[in-house]
C-alpha cells in the first residue's frame, strides 16, 4: 500500500482536485482521511499556562529553588516518570 500526503481544498460542490504531481493516482479507487488543518482552532499554550499545569509538589520551593528552577523542573519530572 503507497500513501501520500497533501494539503487541498475541499470545494464547495465537494469535489478535491489532487495536484498534477499525483497524476499516476487519477481514475484510481483510495482509502481518503480527511484532517481539517483550521488554524484558527489550533490552541497555543502561553509559557504561564504551561507553567501552571506542572505539578511541582506542594509548597513550590519544597521541590527546587527559583535560582535553579531549569534543573529543578527537570529533576521533578525525571522522578514521576521513574515512579
Amino acid at each position: 500500500m503507497q500513501a501520500i500526503q497533501l494539503e487541498t481544498h475541499i470545494q464547495n460542490d465537494g469535489k478535491i482536485t489532487l495536484p498534477e504531481i499525483y497524476r499516476e493516482w487519477y481514475g484510481k479507487t483510495v482509502q481518503l482521511v480527511l484532517l481539517e488543518s483550521s488554524l484558527s482552532e489550533q490552541k497555543t499554550y502561553s509559557a504561564f499556562d504551561i507553567y501552571d499545569k506542572l505539578d511541582l509538589g506542594e509548597g513550590g520551593y519544597t521541590q527546587a529553588s527559583s535560582a535553579n528552577v531549569k534543573q529543578g523542573i527537570k529533576d521533578v519530572l525525571q522522578s514521576k516518570a521513574n515512579k
